[in-house]
Order: C-alpha cells, then structure tokens, then sequence
C-alpha cells in the first residue's frame, strides 16, 4: 500500500474510538519513509514533535533495550521493592500519546515478548498508558536481510499487518513540501524503477530514503565528478551515473520563467529525459 493511501486507511481508523485500540504495522524493505509516514499520521490525528519538552509523539526503538529496561530500576519503599519506571513509559500514563514502535522486527524475541502486553494490554510493570494512547508499529522483511528477524506468531497476532510501497507521486509530494528542486522528482519520474531498488546484496540502495539525501546536497557547488561521487555514495553507481547525466540535460534547458513567459517561443526539447526535466520543472512551479 502506497504512502497516501495507507496514511488515510489508518487515520480512519485510528480516529474511530471502536478501533483507535488497533496497532498496524507497516512493512517492507528498508528505506520508502515508513516512520515519515506514521510520524504524519500522528499529526493529523493532533499529535505532534515541535518542542521536545511537550512532543506527544515518542519514537521506540526496541531493538537497542533489554526487556528489563520498561519495568524500571528497582528501589524499596517500606519494606517493599518497587519499580521506578522509566520516562518514556511514564509519560504513557499521564496523557494521550502517539507510540511508533519502530524496527519493531530488529527486536530479539525475549523484547517481542515485552512488547505483546505493550500493545495489547496498553501497560508494562505497573504503568497502565493512558487509555486513549494510539500506537503503531514497523519493520522490515526478513528477506531483505537488514537485520529483521521472524516476528514471533503471538506478537504478530496482536498486530494489523500493512505491506508499505513507494510511490513516486507520494515522493514528489513530499519533496515538494521539503522544499527541494523539483529536478529530483521529475528525474524519478522519468525512472521509476530506481526510485526503491533495494538489493541486500549491494551497499548502496536507490530508496526514498537515500534519494533525499541525494536531494540535500550543493548540487549548485559541486563539479561533475565530485557531484557523481557524493551521489553514488548514497544510491549506487549505476543509478547515480543515470541521475547525473539527467541534471547535465535539465541545466542546459531553457528556463522555467522564459518558458512560462514565451510559450510559443520556448523550444521543445527532443530528448526524453528533457521532457521530463521540463515537465517537472513546469509542474511544481
């Protein structure tokens, strides 16, 4: 399910107060913004990170805590051991909060056990979150070797399963509101099939992930070879011999100003990947 579409199925959802307690998880290869997609999630359902001291949104990494960790360290209190929880799931107790239980498949099994009675039970120790606390989940596959292991059967249970794809319009959308040059959508449009191919077998991935990195550098400082290298970092030779050659053609065309004010006079490119360039550039503006 593509990032719109999936985004809407799940405010639907999760605003219903008969099934805001459901917990969907997103799947799928490494890289097409499966946490940027929960993470608008939870502001449209009013939640939101913009000041850390009020942020109402935790992101939780159970990969990098024991099991012991949520329970809290112990202390004694009149004769009694007690457990002095941690924030993050102090925190749960005391308001409406957004969960986003991330790489939840990077977790061991002894911390998948822990996280049956978080999302069912919505309480870990003696913290009982609040009851109109939302949660959701992600992971990868295990086929894609990033180090997702098997979630185990009861865990998956509690679960709502959503497979995640990459989309290039949801891409463009997002690039859009970044602020980035509409050159970087238009050449994914121009090749889609590059926009999430991920190999385990490579080091670097052409992902929606690693094509915003591609998309924050100095395009505009760096010499061809430089550019060619900084890219190929982040998305593999191949596809940055392919993403240079296409800003090569898109810098020598004609203005998006002069086109707009000339439109009778403007040329028409002839190369493909032009056009694209071209229609890109004439899109977003």
């Amino acid at each position: 399910m593509r990032y719109t579409e999936a985004k809407n199925l799940c405010v639907k959802v999760l605003s219903n107060p008969t099934s805001k307690h459901m917990v969907p998880m997103f799947t799928s290869a490494p890289g097409p913004g499966k946490t940027a997609c929960q993470v608008d999630i939870g502001r449209t359902l009013g939640f939101h990170d913009d000041d850390a001291e009020t942020s109402n949104i935790i992101l939780l990494r159970p990969s990098l805590h024991d099991p012991v960790d949520f329970i809290g360290v112990p202390f004694v209190e009149g004769g009694v051991s007690e457990f002095a929880p941690p924030r993050t799931m102090a925190q749960l107790a005391d308001k409406p909060m957004f969960l986003i239980i991330d790489e939840i498949s990077d977790a061991v099994p002894m911390m998948q056990n822990v996280l049956c009675g978080i999302i069912y039970d919505k309480r870990v120790g003696n913290v009982r979150f609040h009851p109109d606390t939302i949660m959701m989940a992600s992971g990868n596959r295990t086929q894609d070797k990033s180090g997702a292991q098997r979630v185990v059967s009861k865990l998956a249970n509690r679960l709502w399963h959503i497979p995640f794809e990459a989309n290039v319009d949801d891409l463009a959308t997002f690039f859009r509101a970044k602020g980035y040059d509409s050159e970087h959508a238009a050449f994914l449009r121009f090749r889609p099939g590059l926009l999430h191919d991920f190999n385990p077998d490579r080091f670097e991935n052409p992902t929606p992930r690693s094509w915003e990195q591609v998309a924050k550098l100095p395009w505009d400082i760096l010499a061809e070879s430089e550019l060619y290298a900084a890219v190929a970092g982040h998305v593999g030779e191949g596809a940055a011999a392919e993403r240079v050659g296409f800003h090569k053609i898109a810098s020598e065309l004609e203005a998006v100003d002069y086109i707009l004010a000339n439109p009778k006079k403007a040329k028409v490119p002839s190369d493909l990947s032009a056009l694209y360039a071209v229609c890109g550039a004439l899109a977003d503006r």
